[in-house]
């Protein structure tokens, strides 16, 4: 996260410094929420199914594996998208 916070108001002009800020925190939490609710969403779903532990299992594992796929997408994405320093 800090790498992107820089990498954002880096960017910005210097008198709208507080208005990124600002978009960049509200991004950051829209996205946690949305991420989380999508989550559980996904884990409920799987639990609801039975009463077992197992359907409970099943959705917790589908959850963080699609997690960690966004994870290496979003790093791939700015691998091949924001410039190095040379």
């Amino acid at each position: 996260m800090p790498a992107m916070t820089h990498a954002a108001i880096d960017h910005t002009p210097k008198e709208r410094a507080g208005i990124g800020s600002a978009v960049l925190n509200a991004s950051r939490q829209v996205g946690g929420v949305i991420g989380i609710a999508f989550l559980g969403a996904l884990i409920s779903s799987h639990a609801r199914r039975g009463i077992a532990t197992a359907h409970f299992m099943t959705g917790l594992h589908l959850g963080l594996a699609l997690a960690g796929l966004l994870f290496l997408a979003g790093s791939a994405l700015s691998l091949a998208c924001v410039e190095r320093a040379r």
